[in-house]
C-alpha cells in the first residue's frame, strides 16, 4: 500500500519519502538465506533489519 509521501524511482521532481526498496530487497536475500541453510521456525534470538526512508526534496512541496 502506498502512504501519500511515498516515492518510486520514476517520480522525480516530487517531494516525498523514499522507501528504499533496493536495501529492502537486501533484507528479503537475508530470509531466503535463512531458508536455504534450514533455518525453519521462530529463531531463538529475534532479528530486526530497520531500512530508514529518507526525504527528498521536490518541486511538489511549497517552501515552508
Amino acid at each position: 500500500m502506498r502512504g501519500p509521501l511515498e516515492l518510486r524511482d520514476c517520480e522525480k521532481g516530487f517531494a516525498g519519502i523514499n522507501q528504499n526498496f533496493e536495501q529492502i530487497g537486501a533484507a528479503v536475500h537475508s530470509l531466503i538465506g535463512m531458508l536455504h541453510r534450514g533455518e525453519l521456525g521462530v529463531p531463538a534470538t529475534a532479528q530486526k533489519i530497520l531500512i530508514d526512508g529518507t526525504w527528498t526534496d521536490g518541486d511538489t512541496l511549497g517552501h515552508v
